[in-house]
């Protein structure tokens, strides 16, 4: 199954569906179920995030949430570019918030979010990759 790997705590706010859709500076033809991913390690910019919208997300302390671990699955149903996903009732405020709309990104619109109830140890890589 393919997967994808994002830092925390986008992965687990894509998981859990508070954020929709996943932004990236490259396009992909994948269409279908995927699984997500937590990277190993935290950045400034996750860190800065988690800090503004842990308590709107009830997310678990920074000690407990998942890294280097498979922690949810979406599908991915089309990617557009962030100048037509922004014409879209799907960009709202919040999401803004949880993405990178800059020009020239594209953005992988997402359904069927799903934290998984027990998470699977992995090492991750760049772009969508193969867990079998």
């Amino acid at each position: 199954m393919k997967v994808l790997t994002l830092k925390q705590p986008w992965a687990t706010l894509l998981a859990r569906g508070h954020k929709l859709d996943e932004t990236r500076s490259w396009a992909t033809k994948f269409r279908g179920d995927f699984l997500i991913h937590s990277s190993a390690r935290w950045d400034q910019a996750g860190i800065d995030l988690y800090q503004r919208v842990r308590a709107k997300y009830n997310l678990p302390h920074f000690d407990q949430i998942p890294l280097g671990q498979i922690i949810g699955k979406a599908t991915l149903i089309d990617v557009q570019d962030s100048s037509v996903y922004q014409k879209t009732s799907r960009c709202t405020i919040e999401q803004k918030q949880l993405g990178d709309f800059r020009p020239a990104r594209h953005i992988f619109i997402c359904t069927n979010h799903l934290e998984l109830p027990v998470f699977v140890p992995a090492v991750g890589s760049l772009k969508f990759w193969n867990y079998d």
